[in-house]
């Protein structure tokens, strides 16, 4: 089975106080990046938490979108497109948008840049004004905050078949990472980041 891309409800309790949004990273899935194996039971943000009682109030989701950089179709998508689509599934999520909740965001290597690229999106818009507000945290796994030495090799590999955008913005130095973290820095204050 294919994991599924968008923003994927996976629990909701009766009294939701937190929204939390899984984003995976490049090569990964929105389902597989969280699971330990293929089983169902493995799938631990829909299994495991909602069984925890520390987590009784919170709303938990996945976000999945096409990162597979092997698959021959070209794919001009980068991470301020990724961000962009991950901000219009939030703001047009009708439990979200209907709920005052506090949003947490748990981004998994390039997830975590696509989760700051989508605050940072809402935060210079005045229509989601009201949603940028409600961040509460971010959790940043393996997150490639400078670039990743690996992404200029990978990307002089696929040149020979099809490009990817995204793997150029994950370059050491590249324009799309100091952008993004130069903004993120001016909107953070009031976060609670995580590494």
């Amino acid at each position: 089975m294919k994991d599924p891309l968008g923003l994927s409800l996976l629990y909701s309790p009766a009294a939701p106080e937190i929204d939390f949004i899984f984003v995976h990273g490049l090569g990964g899935g929105s389902r597989k990046t969280w699971s330990k194996s293929s089983l169902q039971s493995h799938f631990w943000p829909e299994e495991w938490l909602p069984k925890d009682h520390a987590f009784k109030n919170v709303r938990i989701h996945s976000y999945g979108y096409d990162s597979n950089y092997l698959k021959g179709k070209e794919n001009c998508l980068n991470i301020h497109h990724i961000g962009k689509s991950l901000l219009g599934a939030i703001s047009t999520s009708p439990c979200i948008v209907n709920s005052g909740t506090s949003i947490v965001v748990i981004g998994h290597s390039m997830g975590g840049l696509v989760i700051k690229k989508a605050y940072i999106l809402a935060k210079q818009d005045t229509l989601h004004k009201a949603l940028a507000g409600r961040f509460a945290a971010f959790y940043f796994l393996a997150t490639p905050h400078r670039g990743a030495d690996s992404a200029k090799m990978l990307k002089n590999l696929l040149k020979v078949v099809y490009d990817r955008a995204y793997i150029g913005d994950l370059e050491p130095n590249s324009g799309a990472v100091q952008v993004i973290n130069d903004e993120f820095r001016n909107f953070s204050v009031g976060l609670e980041l995580w590494s």
